[in-house]
């Protein structure tokens, strides 16, 4: 679904399911992705200057991206703090397309640090708000898997809830690439689990 559209760039939101190239809009580069089993909101420059010039914001951290994402409360006596920082080293293993954390840099290996913040906590499960410095393959499944905690439906990384994988790109800003001006946009959680888990929690605060 087209969010925005300029000559230089179109936001769009992805359903879970969809791949961020393969399904992407008509002659479209996109510029950051989002895993297949995640949805949320997208960038994709409209010709090659635009998209060279929102790479450039990507790589000098100018794009911002939060998540909201749904885990476990974990077991107990691992009960995780209210907010934090998660610094790791990631492996990613090609052949498994899945990430591991390692205690060093080495080929293959980048550091990837993520910022979260507990929302809500309904039953066994809680909402975060997640914010990403870096943006390496498989990131916030594969830190949160790390320590105990797998996204809901998150099969590839220890999940045994089944379902739609926990994972939503709610929020995304940038700067255009004529004005300078930032733009930012916001989208709902998508509808059924795991974000109705906390529709009753939220409007009950509202």
């Amino acid at each position: 679904m087209i969010i925005e559209e300029t000559k230089d760039y179109l936001v769009f939101y992805k359903e879970a399911g969809l791949d961020s190239e393969k399904d992407a809009p008509k002659d479209c580069l996109p510029i950051h992705r989002l895993d297949k089993v995640a949805s949320g909101l997208l960038l994709y420059g409209k010709n090659k200057e635009a998209a060279a010039a929102l790479s450039r914001q990507l790589t000098e951290k100018k794009i911002k991206k939060r998540y909201h994402i749904v885990v476990p409360k974990g077991e107990e006596g691992k009960a995780l703090p209210e907010e934090g920082c998660f610094q790791d080293y990631l492996y990613k293993d090609s052949k498994k397309q899945k990430c591991f954390p390692v205690k060093s840099l080495r080929k293959g290996v980048k550091e990837a640090i993520l910022r979260y913040k507990i929302l809500e906590e309904n039953g066994e499960w809680m909402l975060l708000d997640v914010e990403l410095e870096t943006g390496r393959f498989h990131q916030i499944r594969a830190q949160f898997a790390s320590r105990g905690f797998p996204l809901y439906g998150d099969g590839k990384y220890g999940s045994r809830q089944k379902g739609t994988v926990g994972l939503h790109c709610y929020q995304l800003s940038f700067l255009d690439v004529k004005t300078g001006e930032e733009r930012g946009f916001e989208i709902k959680n998508p509808e059924g689990e795991p974000w109705s888990i906390f529709e009753n929690v939220m409007a009950s605060k509202s």
